[in-house]
């Protein structure tokens, strides 16, 4: 008799079935490599609406996977593996991410408490904003409730995007030169501050290669420096452009990096991103290169490690900017 088969069940929660929350949830799902995704949300019947929705795509994309919604109930994310929080208020036109400080850090407390009392040994995804002080005020709070290695265990998701943005730019850019690269074949990082004024997009070090072979090509090398600069410049507003054309936060984008790095941590395929990390040097949690797997990050790449443009000090003022914003979270 052949032994059967033990399925390892996998299993993420979304807190925040919104725009960003939802279409995460229908993101990995498409993608099949966990069993159940949880939408949570406290209005009344939107996430379980969202799931329904969601799961009667399954015949036509051909996903096997189950989606839970739930209003306000926590112990439907019981076990989780990955705890994604997008809840909270989104920003309009005219608002920077630090406008939100307030409203979203109450938010932030019953969320995180909830959450640990169901999924303990879950992996934390912040997507909140003002998304570096939302991760410290997670991590903070895990820390109080017991969290071993909350440090490692939760991380911010703003780099990720940001790094998007900044190949979306690139990419664009190498075109008017000729360049058709594929967004995959373009290496550029965000790090700093998740920020209009205080992210610190790597152009210096950011390179392209060219399709079907091993050619590395730095991108200054094929770009002025008006170009590079344009870049930098258009990045850093990536976020305010998009909500100033849709009236609200983008949401198509910051899914599919919610998607992906949840798939580093499930599936256990290491990825090189950035993220909002914890750094005890700095004691606050700010844009810094890492690997993520299974147990969260794995590895942090030091600033000193970057060349060109003065990252250093740049990283410095983003600290400084972070740990403002960090002086109006609740104190309690």
């Amino acid at each position: 008799m052949k032994p059967k088969r033990i399925k390892v069940m996998r299993k993420v929660s979304i807190i925040g079935a919104g725009n960003v929350g939802a279409t995460a949830a229908m993101n990995i799902a498409r993608m099949n490599f966990v069993n159940e995704v949880v939408l949570l949300d406290i209005k009344e019947g939107v996430a379980e609406g969202k799931a329904m929705d969601i799961s009667q795509c399954s015949r036509s994309l051909g996903f096997n996977t189950n989606i839970v919604g739930s209003t306000n109930d926590y112990s439907k994310t019981a076990n989780s593996d990955v705890i994604v929080i997008t809840s909270g208020m989104a920003r309009k036109p005219g608002m920077t991410r630090e406008d939100l400080v307030g409203i979203n850090s109450r938010i932030m407390n019953g969320v995180v408490e909830n959450c640990y009392a169901n999924s303990p040994d879950a992996v934390y995804i912040i997507v909140s904003n003002p998304l570096d002080a939302m991760t410290y005020q997670a991590m903070k709070i895990l820390e109080k409730l017991g969290m071993p290695d909350a440090y490692k265990r939760v991380f911010g998701m703003g780099g990720i995007l940001d790094s998007s943005r900044f190949t979306y730019f690139i990419k664009n850019m190498l075109m008017k030169h000729d360049y058709d690269i594929p967004a995959n074949n373009i290496h550029a990082w965000v790090i700093g501050m998740h920020s209009d004024t205080h992210m610190i997009p790597l152009i210096d070090t950011a390179y392209f290669v060219e399709p079907n072979t091993d050619n590395y090509i730095m991108v200054k090398d094929v770009l002025s420096n008006i170009e590079c600069n344009e870049i930098v410049e258009r990045t850093k507003k990536g976020g305010a452009t998009l909500t100033e054309l849709l009236g609200t936060s983008a949401w198509e984008a910051p899914a599919a990096c919610i998607a992906s790095t949840v798939e580093a941590i499930i599936t256990r395929e290491r990825k090189f991103m950035p993220c909002s990390i914890y750094r005890s040097e700095y004691d606050c949690c700010i844009g810094t290169l890492s690997t993520v797997g299974p147990n969260g990050i794995e590895k942090i790449y030091s600033v000193d490690l970057m060349e060109g443009e003065n990252i250093k000090n740049l990283f410095n003022e983003a600290v400084k900017a972070v740990k403002n914003v960090n002086d109006k979270l609740p104190k309690d």
